[in-house]
């Protein structure tokens, strides 16, 4: 299990991180959010205000959490009018 968090670039904070199976579980997630028509979805109004970063890998056979941070795409990039993937 991975652990992600989304980056509030002009806020300058991140998001209380959320869990996905793998790079590709996560985009979907974030892609569901980022073209969700509620009028009051800030990722969705303004996507390019935001990133996408994976943190953390949680091994389910050790229980162990390990860092493992990258900067994965800025959420513009999965705008159906512009996706372009990971």
């Amino acid at each position: 299990m991975k652990y992600f968090t989304i980056k509030d670039n002009k806020a300058e904070f991140f998001h209380q991180p959320f869990t996905a199976r793998n790079i590709n579980d996560a985009v979907r997630t974030v892609t569901t959010m980022v073209n969700n028509s509620d009028p009051n979805n800030m990722l969705a109004s303004h996507p390019n205000d935001y990133s996408l970063f994976m943190v953390g890998d949680f091994d389910d056979n050790e229980g162990q959490l390990t860092a493992d941070w990258a900067e994965l795409s800025n959420l513009s990039q999965f705008k159906k009018e512009t996706l372009q993937g990971v």
